[in-house]
């Protein structure tokens, strides 16, 4: 059985890269040849205004060399690791199916992407007894008024669809009438050492270092910079502070230019994680980590904490991963996941079941 998957190829984005590695290897688990499309941007679709924002972001880009040097890393990733094929050269009647996910494909808070390449993330164009919803994300509490008619139409034309919220699930009922499952993001599909296998030791850590890692996408306070140097010191751990791909201050090239594999790296090898990414979490539960997320410090950025919401619920984990600059530093690396082992395969063979019975692959 050949597939198609559409999710968001653009950017350099850890969570992002990883989550369409797994997307890939758990259809090829169940006998599929899957290969990832990537999208042709349509100028035309975008309205003046996000024109100029584009163009500008391009110039921008271009012009920055540690951008340039991570997005080059990022691709030599891609090339090794996935299969990727251009939309415009692939023929979607060739593909038995097209599974839209995981990711957030379908957040319209993402303009220079999801809104630009509507069509093509919704499958507006592609017959409905081909499209198939796996672990797909609106990332956010709610939908654009301008978008909801518009999207609406598009899931109800979708042959089968499984998301990765709860609030997500709600919001599609709420403008469908359908009910939809939760299946566990794509990269929990995957255990500890089948994400061992891939990861790449980065050559800027010596020998014996003990990490204290950090990721926040978003702003980072005075009050929470000052909290993760006082843990660092106290313990004697090195500081390695993954950034986003936006950012405008670049302390260490090097760390900044960090791939998807070496990121596997350091999460499994640090001793602790201090986060306020989904996909940092993610895999500090698959590698038994004790970690801390933090909410989002970042304006103008809608909210996206449903999806910690809905991990943290599902795997009984509680609140004692839950990030506060007031938390007394010697019981930063307090952990639980007793529970975590038999909720994962329970939810495995859960999402595993709802692909099997999409794709129609019968044993």
């Amino acid at each position: 059985m050949k597939i198609a998957i559409v999710t968001l190829t653009k950017g350099a984005n850890y969570g992002n890269r990883l989550q369409n590695y797994a997307v890939e290897n758990v259809l090829k688990g169940i006998g599929c040849r899957a290969v990832t499309l990537i999208s042709d941007f349509r100028f035309a679709d975008i309205d003046a205004l996000h024109r100029c924002w584009y163009l500008l972001k391009r110039a921008f880009k271009i012009s920055n060399y540690n951008y340039t040097y991570r997005q080059l890393r990022f691709a030599k990733f891609n090339d090794q690791l996935l299969s990727y094929s251009g939309a415009s050269n692939a023929n979607i009647d060739s593909f038995d199916y097209v599974v839209y996910g995981s990711d957030q494909i379908w957040n319209t808070h993402f303009e220079a992407s999801v809104v630009a390449d509507f069509s093509f993330l919704f499958g507006e164009t592609v017959p409905k007894r081909k499209k198939v919803a796996y672990s797909a994300s609106v990332g956010t509490g709610d939908i654009p008024e301008e978008y909801k008619k518009r999207i609406a139409k598009a899931l109800r034309d979708f042959r089968s669809i499984s998301v990765r919220e709860e609030q997500a699930a709600s919001i599609i009922c709420e403008l469908t009438g359908r009910k939809v499952p939760v299946t566990i993001d794509p990269t929990l599909m995957l255990d500890a050492a089948d994400w061992q296998r891939i990861e790449k030791k980065p050559h800027y850590v010596h020998k014996n270092e003990k990490i204290l890692l950090t990721y926040f996408l978003g702003d980072l306070s005075p009050a929470r910079k000052a909290f993760v140097d006082a843990v660092a010191q106290q313990f004697g751990l090195r500081v390695v502070a993954l950034q986003n791909e936006w950012v405008k201050d670049i302390p260490d090239p090097a760390v900044y230019a960090t791939t998807p594999d070496e990121f596997i790296w350091l999460v499994h090898h640090c001793q602790l994680m201090l986060t306020d990414s989904f996909h940092g979490s993610v895999f500090s539960i698959l590698f038994d980590k004790p970690f801390r997320c933090f909410g989002r410090e970042e304006s103008g950025v809608a909210d996206m904490s449903s999806r910690m919401d809905t991990l943290f619920g599902k795997f009984g984990i509680g609140d004692w991963c839950r990030g506060s600059v007031q938390e007394d530093p010697d019981h930063i690396f307090y952990k639980d996941y007793v529970s975590v082992p038999a909720v994962l395969e329970r939810e495995r063979q859960f999402a595993l079941d709802y692909l099997k019975n999409a794709l129609e692959i019968h044993e």
